[in-house]
């Protein structure tokens, strides 16, 4: 099995898991939106944003270096998952500090505070259940991870009907996320426990201090470049609760909940390639290939952006109105801006993860914090004037940036590599898509808009967006 056969197999096993997460997840987030409204949606997506922003510090860029680090060198694997663990531990007490010493400078009602504490406690699981994936990913055994998203995701649902049968409130549903992730963290010790070494925790044999230092050390700017990241677009949920109230986060998390929905694919994606653009990087002969990997991975990702963007743009309201109902129709316009983070973003996902995977997580870290000071300073003057929408047009302005500083850095490191010859095709055939849809809609022809959609692929073919050798790795591919 050749390197882009290894990424689309273990990107296959996670687009899997995440499609049927994705199916859960679009129905367990719909019902407890619908069933909490606006106000109780928006204190449950508070708290989500609020504590994802601490998770940072629990995880402090350990899994990212454990997966680059091990899939260079497999006899490392028991030595860092036992120092890791340990280094966890004592972030976990440093976090739960953090967030106590903030909840109360806030001065949040004592429901809000079971709510977090509870939202906390969920993501503190999660952080050790990542170190172990981080594993599975080094060994390119996603089937592993993405069978833990599946088991995830399906508590989360059956909790989320068991909880509207019994009209829970926001503190049930609360527990049924710390519910979903402690099952899968029991799963993911029995699996590597049958499957790779047997779990010895704490070994004192691999309890290295030093070597916990250096690692730290390593692991310092992906945490930073992380926080600040997470940071940039979480805060603005943050922000609108302290400003603007519960309810109009709701209304915002509505529209912003889609957007987090579809980054499953460049997730997806990265997480596959990571493993190996670290090996090829270490492989003089094969740095070639992983110029040519990254051009095929920003192709792939770009034509696969682009028609979603168009397609939720221009059927928004539909959208909205049939997943939420009428409650939640200011959502509409926030979808409609929130939309154009989707392309951007793709390509932000790989290219911040060939950053990574060729040691220079010091650029990701100075781009996230430009983005990130970018992202606070907007916020605190367009919030409070333009609420919800304020927060949609700095989130998308912000990808942008971020985009544009990757791709000029990115560029200085491969030099002989146009980017603009990559995406001007996808563009094309999106152009052509948008305007057959427009003239579908104006004709309100149903068959003329389902061939304006097929138009794109069409079109993308046609002006052979990908060339025959990439055209053969499909094939391939598919043959596998």
């Amino acid at each position: 099995m050749n390197v882009l056969q290894k990424i689309f197999k273990n990107m296959g096993l996670l687009l899997l898991s995440q499609i049927i997460a994705i199916v859960f997840g679009f129905f367990y987030t719909i019902y407890m939106a619908r069933y909490l409204g606006a106000e109780g949606f928006g204190l449950i997506s508070f708290a989500m944003a609020f504590t994802s922003i601490f998770a940072v510090i629990t995880d402090f860029g350990l899994n990212t270096v454990t997966t680059r680090e091990v899939s260079r060198n497999k006899c490392l694997t028991l030595k860092y998952i036992n120092n890791v663990i340990l280094i966890k531990i004592i972030l976990v007490i440093i976090t739960l500090l953090l967030v106590i010493i903030t909840l109360d400078i806030f001065k949040y009602p004592q429901s809000t505070l079971y709510v977090v504490y509870l939202f906390m406690l969920s993501t503190i699981l999660s952080s050790f259940v990542q170190n172990f994936n981080s594993i599975f990913q080094s060994f390119q055994k996603m089937e592993y991870q993405a069978l833990g998203v599946i088991v995830n995701n399906t508590i989360l649902l059956c909790g989320t009907f068991v909880a509207i049968k019994y009209s829970f409130d926001v503190v049930g549903f609360s527990l049924i996320y710390v519910t979903a992730n402690f099952i899968v963290l029991i799963y993911s010790v029995i699996v590597y426990n049958l499957k790779f070494l047997k779990f010895n925790f704490p070994n004192q044999n691999l309890i290295d201090t030093q070597f916990s230092i250096n690692m730290i050390k390593e692991a310092f700017p992906i945490f930073l470049s992380a926080l600040f990241s997470v940071v940039a677009f979480k805060i603005d949920i943050v922000m609108l609760s302290i400003i603007k109230g519960d309810m109009i986060v709701g209304t915002y998390s509505a529209s912003y909940k889609l957007i987090e929905i579809l980054l499953f694919l460049p997730a997806a994606f990265t997480i596959s390639i990571l493993p190996i653009f670290s090996k090829m990087f270490v492989k003089k002969r094969a740095l070639n290939i992983l110029k040519h990997s990254y051009q095929f991975s920003v192709k792939i990702l770009l034509s696969i952006a682009l028609p979603i963007t168009i397609l939720i743009m221009v059927f928004s309201n539909d959208i909205i109105l049939f997943l939420y109902s009428l409650k939640y129709s200011d959502s509409v316009f926030v979808l409609q801006i929130l939309i154009w983070t989707i392309p951007p973003s793709f390509l932000t996902y790989v290219l911040g993860t060939l950053l990574v995977s060729i040691n220079k997580q010091q650029i990701v870290l100075k781009t996230t914090i430009i983005v990130t000071v970018f992202n606070i300073f907007m916020n605190l003057i367009l919030i409070p004037y333009l609420s919800y929408i304020g927060a949609a047009i700095v989130t998308v302005l912000t990808q942008f940036i971020l985009l544009i500083i990757y791709y000029i850095s990115v560029s200085h490191i491969f030099h002989r590599i146009k980017l603009s010859e990559t995406i001007i095709k996808p563009v094309v055939a999106s152009l052509v898509m948008l305007l057959l849809l427009y003239i579908a809609l104006r004709i309100n022809n149903v068959f003329m808009i389902i061939l304006a959609i097929l138009s794109y692929l069409i079109v993308l073919l046609k002006i052979k967006t990908f060339n025959t050798e990439e055209i053969f790795l499909f094939k391939s591919l598919l043959d596998k």
